[in-house]
């Protein structure tokens, strides 16, 4: 009787790992079919970087993927540069799979702050957070910013987690893990807004120095390639380089606009209007929710990865605390958190995304059909639409036994 009482419990605890460990072994067989000449496309350029960064190229240079006509250039701070350096110290393919490996890491951290974020549970080594943890990083694995993120070998997943870090710890210190990202990547440096709202000014402070060492000891040590980023914007709008802003993997609001009116609308009127709209949106939702350490993570980074004008599929891994807090917090039984955290996970594990690169015509034409402007503005919509109901919706409070709750799945 007891072994057979013990075994249910057992399959119970390790139902989560097993999953998360299907999970990863499928994404591992789904990344090899896929694979194409641009797979990890973007971990090349960062193997590339270093180089160079050596002979002074680091912004003209880039890397040819696909048929000869996608270049890949380098768009981070000289610093981020040279911290690849090391690797080019080892074999290709064994850099790709640590890589790998480091991105899921990054996302089952990035899922474990934000649950605890959202439910209250401070204690990181309690068992239902890890095993919710488990749940949710296996479903999660599958949406387009980290499916993308993966194939691409990309950073995204590295930075949300330093921002997590930083939104989650009680120590002002941890404020630096939210500078030194945004010190790499423009948008993490939204999340200092949490912090300002809140009264956190030292954690604030220890932020604003995260940004400031890197780049000032990168302006040292390469003053050159500094200034060019910095004071010239090779990195900071860098569309004239990239080219073929209107993709569909655009998914800013400054693409989403282009595809409808035809022409990349630059920073004209629409765009002006779109950014005024959204960011009202999002500071009513900040103004309405005071204290709620999760919204003020992931409201301003989701806004900002709107309005920066290269909003690529991979950097809207801030959808992962967003998700989690319809699905978890406060707002959690109400029908329209449970409608938008449905439409948001359906609508980011269909390949919606890919489906739309294969049948548009080219990166470089910004005329669509309707019906593929459409799609294609899905993830501005849905900020817009999130930002709009969670701005109208009460400010009501879950009760401590609610915060303390603990998923079995998911999606429970």
């Amino acid at each position: 009787m007891t072994g057979s009482s013990t075994e249910p419990g057992r399959l119970r605890t390790s139902a989560p790992w097993v999953a998360l460990a299907g999970s990863i072994a499928a994404m591992v067989v789904f990344l090899q079919i896929t694979a194409v000449e641009y797979y990890l496309g973007d971990l090349r350029v960062f193997v590339s970087a270093p180089g160079w960064l050596a002979d002074g190229t680091l912004y003209d240079a880039a890397s040819r993927t696909g048929d000869g006509s996608v270049m890949l250039p380098f768009l981070y701070p000289p610093w981020v540069a040279a911290a690849f350096t090391p690797l080019t110290w080892l074999p290709f393919p064994v850099v790709a799979v640590g890589w790998t490996v480091l991105g899921i890491a990054a996302l089952l951290g990035s899922v474990l702050l934000s649950l605890s974020l959202v439910t209250g549970q401070r204690h990181l080594g309690a068992v239902g957070l890890w095993r919710s943890a488990a749940w949710w990083s296996a479903g999660l694995l599958w949406i387009a910013p980290v499916r993308h993120c993966l194939y691409e070998g990309q950073l995204a997943l590295l930075l949300l987690l330093a921002v997590l870090i930083g939104g989650w710890s009680a120590r002002s210190v941890a404020g630096a893990a939210i500078g030194l990202a945004a010190a790499a990547k423009i948008v993490p440096f939204a999340a200092l807004l949490g912090p300002v709202l809140a009264g956190r000014y030292r954690t604030v402070g220890w932020g604003l120095a995260g940004v400031a060492v890197p780049l000032a000891v990168g302006w040292m040590a390469f003053p050159a390639m500094s200034r060019r980023f910095l004071l010239e914007g090779s990195g900071l709008d860098a569309v004239e380089r990239v080219g073929g802003v209107g993709t569909v993997a655009n998914q800013s609001l400054r693409a989403a606009l282009s595809r409808f009116i035809g022409a990349d609308i630059g920073w004209q009127w629409p765009w002006w209007l779109g950014a005024a709209v959204l960011t009202a949106l999002a500071v009513t939702v900040l103004v309405r929710r005071p204290g709620d350490r999760a919204v003020a993570l992931w409201v301003p980074t989701v806004l900002a990865a709107a309005l920066f004008p290269l909003g690529w599929t991979h950097q809207w891994v801030w959808l992962i605390p967003l998700l989690i807090w319809l699905r978890r917090g406060p707002a959690r039984r109400t029908r329209w958190a449970r409608t938008l955290s449905g439409l948001w996970l359906f609508g980011s594990v269909a390949p919606m995304i890919e489906l739309l690169l294969f049948v548009q015509q080219s990166n470089y034409i910004y005329g669509r059909p309707l019906w593929q402007a459409l799609f294609g503005a899905a993830y501005v919509l849905g900020t817009a639409v999130t930002f709009g109901c969670a701005a109208r919706a009460s400010t009501a409070q879950p009760t401590p036994a609610e915060t303390t709750e603990t998923e079995t799945t998911a999606c429970h």
